[in-house]
């Protein structure tokens, strides 16, 4: 994947225009991960004239091997295989891939490239000096596991994103500010000296994930690399800015 030439030291990475056939406004009707917000969100960026302050930049699409920079094979290829209506059936493999809040959904390897392949993209612009700041408003995918998909995701870009980034960088820090733990990324790299985890989330055995205890610290030589700060209900900007 080349680097694009930029010339501001703000990159906006815009993967909306592979998101044509996973526009609609949910994965499956009533379910909570509506891919349609990307198209709404570059737009208002667009409407907005935020993106003049920037450099924007569309990445190529990468190959389903890329993938396998930290997922496996078989799931990978499983994942593929969704490719046709027929997958839709197949319910034998879906309960070994998918879940409730993954849904086997038509199209969905061609979205998990597109999401990938911005945060790559955000990654290898800022292993080459040229940006300061990268914004990718696809990604995020926090919950995918290696061969397992979780939470809405499915593939995890910022586990992949984080490996690229650790070909130019001796260490990364990763903060997650979402409602729920990123247990997907604290697995992936939670015997890593290299990556520091900082997770600020609501916990609780019965609320999703049920992981991020803040005991948990890591395990070997990414022991201590581990913070998750266990957070409740109506926390306030003080109280969060005071955390930091």
């Amino acid at each position: 994947m080349a680097v694009a030439d930029i010339d501001r030291p703000v990159a906006l990475i815009d993967t909306s225009c592979y998101s044509a056939d996973c526009s609609l406004s949910a994965l499956v009707p009533q379910h909570a991960m509506k891919p349609y917000r990307l198209l709404v969100t570059m737009e208002l960026i667009k409407s907005l004239g935020l993106d003049r302050h920037c450099r924007t930049v569309v990445p190529p699409l990468i190959g389903i091997e890329q993938l396998q920079t930290y997922h496996a094979e078989d799931y990978i290829s499983n994942l593929g295989l969704h490719s046709s209506q027929s997958w839709l059936w197949n319910t034998e493999i879906s309960k070994v891939t998918f879940s409730g809040d993954c849904p086997p959904v038509e199209g969905i390897m061609e979205h998990s490239l597109s999401t990938v392949s911005g945060s790559l993209m955000a990654a290898i612009l800022l292993n080459s000096g040229k940006v300061d700041t990268v914004i990718h408003w696809g990604g995020g995918m926090h919950h995918a596991k290696c061969g397992e998909c979780s939470g809405f995701c499915y593939v995890n870009d910022i586990v992949i994103a984080i490996i690229e980034l650790l070909k130019c960088y001796k260490r990364v820090l990763y903060v997650d500010l979402d409602m729920h733990h990123g247990d997907g990324v604290d697995e992936a790299f939670c015997q890593s000296n290299r990556v520091f985890t900082l997770s600020l989330h609501k916990f609780g055995e019965s609320f999703f994930p049920g992981t991020g205890h803040p005991r948990d610290v890591g395990f070997g030589n990414g022991r201590h690399c581990t913070m998750n700060l266990a957070l409740w209900d109506g926390i306030d900007d003080f109280f969060l800015h005071n955390n930091f």
